[in-house]
């Protein structure tokens, strides 16, 4: 079921929009994860049509799909002009660069980037196809995490100059502005 967009925000487009999902299964301010447990992991690669119910899964590839959103996460603090988070070399499983993917063509003729690994690394491969073929039409780079550090939701910014920074002006635009002149005015 997805997940409403802070603010009317329209959702990432196309096969994105999975990712966002991803980066959006849960949600730091009250405490929801989506993927806390292996059932959950499960229903969540089912409900995006990323694997079949029957495909098995550890606690450890639980584990492993939480470091990857949270890596792709940190490496989109870059879309706002925010430093990359340190450390996020260090999770080694869950890096796209880690991730075998395969290059084929479908019978159209047209080449498209599959996944090269079985079982989470397959879902891994799926999710970083999708991420290649969004930064090379465009769309990757508008996807965005909110600068609202207990925030941290991901949205797609389709403003014209891509100047977005929060999920939501009216909700964490408003904290944060809030924030910063009770600071600025002793308060």
């Amino acid at each position: 079921m997805p997940v409403p967009e802070p603010g009317d925000r329209a959702a990432a487009p196309g096969a994105l929009r999975i990712v966002q999902a991803l980066l959006n299964s849960v949600d730091l301010e009250d405490g929801r994860e989506d993927l806390g447990t292996v059932d959950g992991l499960r229903s969540w690669i089912v409900a995006h049509d990323l694997a079949p119910a029957s495909m098995p899964l550890t606690e450890a590839d639980r584990t492993s799909t939480i470091a990857f959103r949270e890596g792709i996460r940190d490496r989109l603090m870059a879309h706002s002009g925010d430093p990359v988070p340190g450390g996020w070399a260090d999770r080694r499983r869950g890096e796209p660069d880690a991730i075998p993917l395969m290059f084929a063509f479908e019978e159209s003729d047209r080449p498209r980037l599959r996944p090269g690994g079985p079982g989470i690394d397959a879902v891994f491969g799926a999710l970083a196809a999708i991420i290649y073929t969004a930064s090379v039409d465009g769309t990757w780079q508008r996807l965005k995490i909110c600068r609202n550090d207990v925030c941290r939701w991901a949205f797609y910014d389709a403003s014209k100059n891509r100047s977005g920074v929060w999920c939501s002006m009216a909700v964490c635009g408003s904290r944060i502005k809030a924030r910063s002149w009770r600071k600025r005015h002793g308060g």
